[in-house]
């Protein structure tokens, strides 16, 4: 289920060692441990004793931290698998592009995080778009910055400068990626194909149908029909949307570039 408020993804966690006792030993340590939901006392996963757990409320007070005057505001927070993943996003209301006459984008911070080792706290450059009042993510846009959960990596005790590092690097998308793609045309038209193969199965026929409707001529066409059923159908209360978002901008971003 997905948790739709900040302070319902920032639940306390613990560690609690994973025994094995039979009647020739007792307590015997396995190399494992389960991290476990303090609230409500549910197993979240079953990791090695090399996994070190990043709580989300660091994660978030860490993000929160840098943000601080920055004009900042938070636009969605969910987790996922009863609370075994979360992803959180940021918009930045007050920075904007036209890419187009109209057509305005704005920063976005997305940061990840997980207890069962899907995913290393990941920490994305994105973008929001005016145009759509609804909101959009589209992934991985400008810098990804991933802290693996390891007790050996140190990198994961700075978060903050990742953050940090991420939010810089936004200038490059604004200033450069944006108006090439709306400059670029499509090279083949097997990358409307490649797009489609990304769409989950219950959006294919709202997809495919703004296909039709609209001319996609360049790499911002094609952009601009995957996010539009983002903003427009997709459930965003579902991880196969966050999924689908943050496979799309890395492909269309490397194909322009072929």
């Amino acid at each position: 289920m997905s948790i739709q408020t900040m302070k319902e993804t920032l639940f306390p966690v613990k560690e609690v060692p994973a025994i094995l006792a039979n009647d020739v030993m007792r307590d015997v340590g396995t190399g494992y441990k389960f991290i476990i939901r303090e609230d409500t006392g549910d197993v979240l996963s079953c990791m090695t004793d090399q996994y070190q757990v990043v709580d989300n409320k660091t994660v978030v007070d860490k993000a929160e931290k840098v943000l601080k005057g920055s004009g900042a505001i938070l636009k969605e927070a969910h987790s996922f698998s009863n609370g075994a993943r979360s992803i959180w996003t940021w918009t930045f209301p007050n920075t904007e592009v036209e890419i187009e006459k109209g057509d305005f984008v704005h920063p976005e911070l997305i940061i990840k995080n997980s207890y069962d080792g899907s995913t290393s706290v990941d920490i994305m450059g994105g973008a929001f778009r005016l145009v759509c009042l609804n909101g959009l993510t589209i992934g991985n846009v400008v810098s990804r910055k991933k802290n693996v959960h390891k007790i050996y990596n140190q990198g994961i005790n700075n978060i903050d400068w990742a953050i940090e590092q991420t939010l810089k690097n936004l200038t490059q998308i604004f200033d450069e990626e944006f108006p090439t793609f709306a400059k670029t045309k499509l090279h083949t038209r097997k990358h409307i194909a490649d797009t489609i193969k990304m769409i989950p199965s219950q959006y294919l026929e709202e997809f495919t149908g703004y296909l039709t409707r609209n001319k996609i001529d360049t790499y911002w066409d094609l952009l601009n029909a995957a996010t539009h059923l983002a903003t427009h159908t997709a459930n965003r209360d579902r991880e196969s949307t966050h999924i689908m978002e943050s496979k799309i901008y890395p492909s269309i971003k490397r194909w322009a570039r072929a």
